[in-house]
Formats: C-alpha cells, sequence, structure tokens
C-alpha cells in the first residue's frame, strides 16, 4: 500500500461518505433532515425527532449506524470493488440505498444520496 496505512485508507473512506452525505442533504429543508458532523460520527435528524447516527469503528474497520428510535443497529464494511458501504449482515444493502429508503420512509422525500 505505498506506506499509506489501512487505517488511513480506512479514515478516508469515513470522510467521504460523511461528505457526500452532508452535500446530499445541504438543501433538505432541516425540519426535515438534519445533518451535524461530529469527531468520527454524523448524526442525521429526521422530523426532528429521529435519529440515525454514524460512528465509525476504525479498530475493526466498521462503520456503524445506529437507527435510535427504532432500536435498529447495522455494521458496514467498505467493498474495494464497488467502492460502497456493505452490510455485512446480508452482504447486499448498501448504506446509501439504506438511508435513502429509510429517509423516503419517513419524510417522502426522494433524495439521490452519493
Amino acid at each position: 500500500m505505498s506506506g499509506i496505512s489501512k487505517e488511513a485508507v480506512f479514515r478516508k473512506c469515513v470522510d467521504e461518505v460523511f461528505k457526500i452525505l452532508d452535500r446530499s442533504l445541504s438543501t433538505v429543508d432541516p425540519d426535515m433532515v438534519e445533518c451535524e458532523l461530529g469527531l468520527g460520527s454524523l448524526t442525521l435528524i429526521i422530523n426532528k425527532n429521529l435519529k440515525c447516527i454514524l460512528s465509525s469503528q476504525p479498530s475493526i474497520g466498521q462503520l456503524w449506524l445506529a437507527i435510535a428510535s427504532e432500536g435498529r443497529a447495522y455494521h458496514f464494511i467498505f467493498d474495494e470493488k464497488t467502492f460502497k458501504w456493505i452490510d455485512i449482515k446480508d452482504g447486499t444493502t448498501t448504506l446509501l440505498v439504506l438511508l435513502t429508503e429509510y429517509i423516503k420512509e419517513k419524510t417522502g422525500l426522494e433524495l439521490v444520496l452519493g
């Protein structure tokens, strides 16, 4: 990997997906979906009361999504072949598709994330 650590690559991939989400949601009414970036995490606040929290887990190379209001959690790994974050449980669900569908379900917004 020519001097670049695996963790550095992981952090770059996490930063990129956080930027994609932040950029994609920047024009959405914050009463519907608000995006808050923090150190190693990103929180989406939907309809002012539903929280989706993305947090990076560099030690295991995963990005975790907690849909706090529903007690649901997902663990994603970055697939270097498709350049997508893939759910480790089913191996097919991607982070951006899951969030797109969840936001549509809760707000009616039809977004293109990414």
